[in-house]
């Protein structure tokens, strides 16, 4: 090889080492941009989950209430009435409502978190690459 090529090439390995620094810059900010948009969805989601989690709460506790109530003016010992009414049909499908609600509601509070947390590592990530180049 002359001498004349020998730095043709080098500049061709330097730009191919920019372009696949390029590439992971690039890959970077697509993930961090996507998380965002998941994040987003999240934080937007969280007022319709909370909501519905306060509604299935509403509805458990007004109808234990009201089956308490009900038995006690049938006459059943009054020390048993919280375990007969949770033990009705009705009762028990609207606590099972009431912790799938809470359940979804502390999920997306983890999911929120989780996608913040993934960001600042992609970020963290990003800022590392940026500054070696």
């Amino acid at each position: 090889m002359s001498k004349t090529q020998m730095p043709y090439k080098l500049d061709l390995q330097y730009m191919n080492i920019q372009s696949a620094s390029s590439l992971i810059l690039m890959d970077l900010v697509n993930q961090i941009m996507l998380l965002s948009q998941k994040l987003d969805k999240a934080l937007h989601n969280i007022p319709t989950v909370a909501r519905d989690y306060a509604i299935a709460e509403s509805k458990y506790r007004s109808l234990l209430a009201e089956t308490v109530l009900r038995l006690e003016a049938e006459g059943r010992p009054v020390t048993n009435l919280q375990i007969i009414a949770r033990g009705k049909k009705d009762v028990a499908r609207a606590k099972m409502e009431q912790v799938t609600s809470e359940a979804l509601y502390k999920a997306t509070l983890e999911a929120i978190n989780v996608y913040k947390l993934q960001i600042k590592i992609l970020e963290s990530q990003l800022q590392r690459e940026w500054t070696n180049e």
